[in-house]
């Protein structure tokens, strides 16, 4: 059951309508009383929203799962609706066109990445952010790797898809180098802040390079496992010499 308030007026125009439909027994007054809450029963709306819902996060799962095999511009509608289990008209209600579904998992990714490191801001002590901040930064590139290769090849054809991304990392510098500030009590000194900023460019183009598999880690012999874990311990390497 929901709380629904109604005017009085409106409580009133239902009971005399219940009254006509049961041969004009009503069971209110004839006039319409003060306003007061009247519970009405819950209505099909919440479970179509989820249903919807449901369907469009399935077909955000279908597009990135798709994305570890594929190149963007080889997957159909089809394909993605097919993944999804939905229809290719539920494909085209939520999103309208395929390049406007690119943008949604692009635009759906910077949300889940920054919230994640914005929370890890908020809830960590200051000495344990720079791993923290660099597992996420990895784990978002290996997840996301189809999507953000997709992504790139896009930008380097002059799309400004890569936008939000960009933007994404900047914020992230931005709040760490403000908690940063605050933690020592101080402004940092230029030099401090230009370091930093090279530790994050640093790490996001080791990622970004091995998303593109311009030099494949595994033709190194490298498992991925170890890929990570360097890039993390030199990217506090490289915050750790930016404050000395």
């Amino acid at each position: 059951m929901v709380l629904i308030l109604v005017s009085s007026g409106d409580a009133w125009m239902m009971a005399r309508n219940d009254a006509s439909r049961n041969g004009g027994k009503a069971k209110t007054a004839a006039g319409p009383p003060s306003s007061e809450p009247v519970r009405l029963p819950d209505v099909p709306r919440r479970p179509v929203q989820d249903r919807s819902r449901a369907a469009t996060e399935r077909m955000i799962a279908a597009g990135k799962h798709l994305l570890t095999t594929r190149d963007f511009d080889l997957i159909s509608i089809r394909d993605i609706a097919g993944e999804a289990g939905t229809s290719i008209g539920s494909f085209y209600h939520r999103f309208g066109t395929k390049e406007d579904y690119f943008r949604f998992l692009i635009d759906d990714m910077v949300v889940r990445r920054e919230a994640l490191a914005m929370a890890q801001f908020a809830q960590m002590a200051m000495p344990d952010l720079p791993a923290a901040v660099a597992r996420g930064a990895v784990a978002n590139h290996l997840a996301h790797a189809g999507l953000l290769r997709a992504a790139i090849r896009r930008h380097l054809s002059g799309s400004d898809v890569w936008a939000p991304v960009r933007m994404m990392g900047q914020r992230i510098l931005n709040e760490y180098r403000r908690l940063l500030s605050q933690h020592l009590g101080r402004p940092l000194k230029a030099r401090e802040a230009e370091r930093i900023g090279l530790a994050f460019v640093w790490l996001y183009g080791v990622l970004i390079q091995s998303v593109l598999e311009v030099n494949p880690i595994a033709d190194y012999g490298i498992d991925p496992e170890i890929f990570g874990a360097e890039a993390v311990i030199n990217f506090v390497a490289m915050l750790d010499r930016a404050m000395a």
